[in-house]
């Protein structure tokens, strides 16, 4: 049986390379792309599956730990870097092992809080987000409408 490493991460915001799977990957000479899934190559899906347990609360507690970045879509960029590696391989343990540690973890925070509340406090968020923007932009434009 693995035991899972609690870790803390500094709270922050502290950089996204701290997670032992996110980094910063040479591409070019001269350039650098962040990696949201950049794990070691493996043969062991069990490992694999514990490991991406493991990243599953590493992201859990660093999204905790700096809720600075909560809402701005590293999951979704994390998805679009496992994408790329292959399936049908050991690999995929590690998004095995993620995915079905998040899902457990999603289940029991809903069972506790009600999701629909929560999504539309996050859309009513947005919204005032785009109204403040969009009364920036109606702003800026007449004042550029003076000054011609």
């Amino acid at each position: 049986m693995a035991n899972l490493v609690r870790r803390d991460f500094r709270r922050g915001p502290a950089p996204l390379t701290v997670l032992p799977f996110v980094a910063d990957v040479k591409v070019a000479p001269r350039k650098t792309r962040r990696s949201f899934w950049n794990v070691p190559q493996t043969d062991d899906y069990g490992a694999a599956c514990n490991a991406g347990l493991q990243f599953a609360g590493d992201l859990l507690q660093y999204l905790k730990d700096n809720p600075f970045w909560v809402g701005s879509n590293i999951i979704g960029r994390l998805v679009q870097d496992m994408a790329a590696h292959p399936h049908g391989t050991a690999m995929h343990g590690y998004e095995v092992g993620f995915w079905s540690a998040l899902e457990v973890i999603l289940q029991r925070a809903i069972a506790r809080e009600n999701h629909w509340d929560v999504l539309q406090a996050v859309q009513n968020r947005y919204d005032r987000i785009a109204a403040t923007r969009a009364a920036e932009d109606e702003e800026e434009a007449e004042l550029e409408g003076a000054a011609a």
